[in-house]
């Protein structure tokens, strides 16, 4: 009799450990949706922060990581990377003015910042890091002073969105 309950027990268990971890690795649901993004510093001095306004809805507060690539005027690339814990922002719609750091030493020109997003909402996409929403690029440029714009006057670069960097 033990051994049958035994036997009963560890299927449960192991069922219900199997039906959580496809739960998991089946979970679809972006935390973040971005509506919009906006470059508030069109103009930058190298060293100076480019400011980008984001309009997001969150529904869940989950860690995540968001990659950066910098394509510098001269061809050259700078790699950041940006770690939000889950506590990051509120529930539902959040404007907020995000700040990325440029190189110093950087020649003056046009620039790009290709930026994605990855998820981490439960055991298994800390293991395996899902990206979502697309990825994004933002385009801006390197000049001997940094010009900043209104909200109301940035230009709205959802049209430019790109899978490569």
């Amino acid at each position: 009799m033990i051994t049958r309950v035994l036997s009963w027990a560890g299927l449960l268990l192991v069922a219900g450990g199997g039906a959580v971890l496809g739960g998991w690795i089946t979970n679809k649901q972006d935390p973040v949706q971005f509506l919009s993004r906006k470059v508030l510093t069109p103009v930058v001095r190298p060293g100076d922060d480019v400011k980008i306004e984001l309009d997001n809805y969150r529904v869940l507060r989950c860690p995540q990581t968001t990659y950066r690539i910098i394509n510098k005027p001269d061809g050259e690339r700078s790699v950041q990377t940006d770690d939000k814990p889950a506590a990051f922002g509120k529930l539902g719609r959040d404007k907020y003015i995000a700040s990325v750091p440029t190189p110093p030493s950087t020649p003056f020109g046009k620039a790009t910042i290709y930026s994605y997003t990855v998820r981490m909402c439960n055991p298994w996409e800390w293991m395996f890091p899902v990206q979502y929403a697309e990825p994004w690029t933002d385009e801006f440029e390197f000049g001997p002073e940094t010009r900043r714009i209104s909200p109301e006057q940035a230009r709205n670069s959802l049209t430019s969105r790109q899978t490569d960097p």
